[in-house]
C-alpha cells in the first residue's frame, strides 16, 4: 500500500509459490521480497525468478540481517538489503531509484 500510495503499480503476493505462478511475473519491473517467506526464503525466490530469465532490480527486507544472509543476497544478486523496521521513505526511494523514477517529493 506504501508503494502503491507513491504511484507504483504493486502486485502483492502471500508467499513464493503463488508469485512463481503468475503468468504476468516476467513483467514485473522490480521485485521487494522479505527474506522469510514461509516454505521459502527471498533469496531462493530470487534464485527461481533469475533461472526464469527476469533479470530485474531486486530489493530483500530483512530483520534477520547477518553476514551470511547479505553475502547470499549479494550472490544472487540483490541490489538494495533494506532493514527492519523499515523506514518507508527508504523503500520508497530505493524502488524509484532502481526503476529510474523520479518522485515528488513534495508528497513527503
Amino acid at each position: 500500500m506504501l508503494l502503491q500510495g507513491r504511484g507504483f503499480q504493486v502486485r502483492a503476493f502471500a508467499g513464493a509459490d503463488p508469485m512463481l505462478l503468475d503468468e504476468r511475473l516476467d513483467e514485473a519491473v522490480c521485485l521487494v521480497a522479505d527474506y522469510r517467506l514461509g516454505n521459502r526464503d527471498g533469496v531462493e525466490l530470487l534464485h527461481s525468478l533469475r533461472a526464469r530469465g527476469w533479470q530485474g532490480p531486486a530489493i530483500l527486507i530483512t530483520a534477520y540481517s547477518s553476514d551470511m544472509v547479505r553475502r547470499s543476497a549479494e550472490q544472487a544478486g540483490f541490489a538494495e538489503i533494506i532493514e527492519k523496521p523499515l523506514k518507508e521513505r527508504v523503500l520508497v526511494n530505493t524502488v524509484a531509484r532502481l526503476t529510474n523514477r523520479q518522485l515528488d517529493e513534495s508528497r513527503w
